[in-house]
């Protein structure tokens, strides 16, 4: 019965090596992939550009308001030489 018991102790301290290598594995696994593509710096990356794009299109509008004004001043300047 002793003997028994003994080669179960035994079985059950083999199985949890086995499991415990197999933690670490796939720990090793997962720490090589997220250095590999970091999350956070893709996030960073695409915050500066859309933050970069979101000031173009602020520029933009400007671009247009100074453009429709100088348009409207240059008609203006039209009509009063031809007066």
């Amino acid at each position: 019965m002793m003997l028994n018991v003994d080669a179960q102790m035994k079985s059950a301290d083999y199985d949890l090596d086995q499991i415990s290598e197999s933690l670490r594995n796939l720990q090793t696994k997962s720490l090589k992939s997220k250095s590999e593509t970091p999350l956070e710096k893709t996030e960073m990356i695409l915050k500066k550009q859309l933050q970069k794009l979101i000031d173009l299109s602020g520029q933009h509008e400007e671009t247009l308001q100074k453009f429709a004004k100088l348009k409207e001043d240059h008609s203006l300047r039209l009509n009063n030489s031809r007066v």
